[in-house]
């Protein structure tokens, strides 16, 4: 129940957002459904995100704004997986690898690595699609 609602409510954000954009960029509103694939898929592994580097390269190579590249730097560092298994026992013992930990703080806290640098991108995104277009400049 608490994941339907997660995903209904950030499908419902997304869609107030562009439907109530003004003038609506498309390259914008791409990168932005696109990051949303990763706050609503319930499979989203750690190799996974290699496919945000295209929303995250349009988006430094229009904004050239830092919070661009630090969203890349934590979504690209790896999980802190060595915290939770010291002993390097997932590699000898498969199903470690896809099991929930215990307790499970640990196992959000172990996604959230992940998830909120990409949370992140995905609300700087939508500000950016809901904030007034500037004025343009007499002539």
């Amino acid at each position: 129940l608490l994941q339907s609602g997660w995903v209904a409510l950030v499908i419902v954000a997304g869609l107030v957002v562009t439907f109530a954009s003004k003038r609506l960029d498309p390259v914008l509103a791409l990168c932005f459904w696109f990051t949303t694939y990763f706050l609503v898929y319930h499979h989203v592994w750690e190799h996974h995100y290699v496919m945000l580097l295209p929303v995250l390269v349009a988006l430094y190579h229009r904004y050239r704004h830092p919070g661009v590249l630090a969203a890349w730097a934590l979504v690209a560092i790896w999980t802190p997986y060595a915290l939770i298994d010291p002993g390097g026992m997932a590699a000898f013992h498969a199903p470690m690898r896809w099991t929930p930990l215990d307790p499970p703080v640990v196992d959000v806290l172990y996604h959230a690595s992940k998830a909120l640098p990409t949370l992140g991108l995905w609300v700087a995104q939508a500000w950016l699609m809901a904030r007034p277009q500037p004025a343009a400049e007499p002539c």
